[in-house]
């Protein structure tokens, strides 16, 4: 028998199977950020906010940077991102990230990742990806004015 859904009538998330995607939250950046530090992580810009509505959710993180670029500098330059539930760093200590072995100037490459999370909270949720040049050999820039970064969140029933 097929469920017809009329007006604002639905089925509740409880009620939804185990593994349906409960909501999604997009939100896409062309802000481009830069940085020759490499003592400190700076904020990406790329951000959402979500409120699950289940405590029992998993919140399935998804980051895509459109362009990332290296100046010239040193080989062997490289630069990491970790991914923070609010203040909690919940993915990556740096490790994430791309490693150039060039001296050519504009190098640049996509990277995306991954993260199912467990908050186990239905409170108001601040996801945000940080940046780090990991030797300083060079000035790293995530691009966005011509390739977007975008960063997608999705509340998966369990």
């Amino acid at each position: 028998m097929a469920l017809i859904l009329s007006g604002d009538t639905g089925v509740p998330a409880s009620g939804m199977p185990v593994g349906s995607v409960i909501q999604t939250v997009n939100n896409t950046t062309s802000t481009t950020i830069s940085t020759s530090d490499s003592s400190n992580y700076i904020d990406t810009g790329v951000t959402a906010t979500i409120t699950p509505i289940l405590a029992s959710s998993k919140i399935l993180v998804i980051v895509n940077f459109g362009q990332c670029l290296r100046g010239s500098g040193d080989t062997g330059n490289s630069f990491g991102f970790r991914l923070l539930r609010d203040a909690t760093v919940i993915r990556g200590d740096g490790s994430l990230g791309i490693f150039f072995t060039n001296t050519a100037l504009q190098l640049n490459a996509g990277y995306s990742f991954n993260y199912y999370d467990s908050p186990g909270v239905t409170s108001t949720l601040v996801y945000k990806v940080q940046l780090i040049n990991k030797n300083g050999n060079a000035s790293i820039s995530v691009q966005g004015s011509s390739v977007p970064s975008n960063i997608t969140l999705l509340e998966i029933k369990q």
